[in-house]
C-alpha cells in the first residue's frame, strides 16, 4: 500500500502487486473536505500504454485508486478476457461495488487484446464463457476496427468482427446485457486511413500536434460520437 505525498516526491512501487493510493479532497481555502461525492478523473500514460483507473469514494473526503488496471502480469501478455480467470483481478473489480458510491451502469468493452491472446476461435469461446459466468448485467461495447499493419495481426478487422459476434450472442443468450453499442461498425468508416486513428485507437486529447501521417488533421469527433451513444444508452430520453 502506498500513500501520495503532498511534497510531490516520486513514489517507487514494486511490480507484480496491487497498490492502493489514497488522497484527500480540499476546498478552495485548502481545508479538508469531510464528505464525499467529489469528481476526480485520473489519466496515466506512458509511451506505449494508457490507463484511467477508477476512483473509490469513502464518503468522508478521502479517495483512492488502485494501480495494478492494462496487464495484471508483468510480461504484458495482452490477455483480454483471460484476466478474469485471476482471483486478484476479480477482487479488484469487485472492490468498486462495495464502497459509498457504486456504479449505476457497467460498460463491458470487448477489446483488441483478445485477438492477441486467443490464437484460435475455441480459445476465445472459453474466455467468453467464463466472462459470462461472473458478470450479471451490463451494456456491451464491441471493439473498434483496426487498420494499417494491424490487418496482418490477430487483431485484424475480420478476426475481431467474429470475436465481437461470439461474445454478443453469448451475452444476449444469457440475458446479461441491457444493450449493445456496435463501435466496430461505427468506426469502420474511418479505419481506412490514419486521419482518425493510429491503427488501434480512435481519439486523443485535442492538440495541434501532428498525427501519424504528419498532418494536423486528427478528427476528434469519432470518440465524441461514442460518448454520446454511451450516454444515450445509459440515460434514454
Amino acid at each position: 500500500m502506498a500513500h501520495l505525498r503532498p511534497e510531490g516526491k516520486p513514489i517507487e512501487l514494486s511490480t507484480g502487486n496491487d497498490h492502493e493510493l489514497f488522497f484527500k479532497a480540499l476546498d478552495e481555502s485548502g481545508n479538508d473536505r469531510n464528505h464525499g461525492r467529489d469528481y476526480f478523473e485520473i489519466d496515466l500514460a506512458g509511451e506505449w500504454w494508457r490507463s484511467r483507473p477508477l476512483t473509490r469514494d469513502f464518503g468522508n473526503g478521502t479517495y483512492s485508486f488502485i494501480l495494478q488496471d492494462g496487464h495484471w502480469n508483468i510480461s504484458q501478455g495482452h490477455l483480454g478476457l483471460k484476466t478474469l480467470t485471476l482471483k486478484e483481478h476479480r477482487d479488484s473489480l469487485e472492490s468498486f461495488f462495495d464502497g459509498y458510491v457504486v456504479p449505476d451502469t457497467v460498460l463491458f468493452n470487448s477489446g483488441l487484446h483478445d485477438g492477441r491472446y486467443s490464437r484460435r476461435l475455441d480459445q476465445y469461446v472459453v474466455g467468453a464463457d467464463h466472462a459470462i459466468s461472473i458478470w450479471r448485467e451490463m451494456i456491451e461495447g464491441s471493439t473498434v476496427a483496426t487498420l494499417s499493419f494491424m490487418r496482418y495481426m490477430g487483431i485484424n478487422p475480420s478476426n475481431m468482427e467474429a470475436f465481437n459476434g461470439i461474445l454478443a450472442e453469448k451475452l444476449k443468450a444469457a440475458r446479461l446485457i441491457t444493450g449493445i453499442i456496435d463501435y466496430f461498425d461505427m468506426t469502420w468508416a474511418w479505419h481506412f486511413d490514419r486521419t482518425s486513428n493510429d491503427g488501434m485507437h480512435y481519439g486523443r486529447f485535442p492538440s495541434k500536434s501532428k498525427w501519424k501521417d504528419g498532418q494536423i488533421e486528427h478528427q476528434y469527433f469519432v470518440d465524441l460520437m461514442l460518448g454520446h451513444v454511451i450516454l444515450n444508452n445509459i440515460c434514454p430520453m
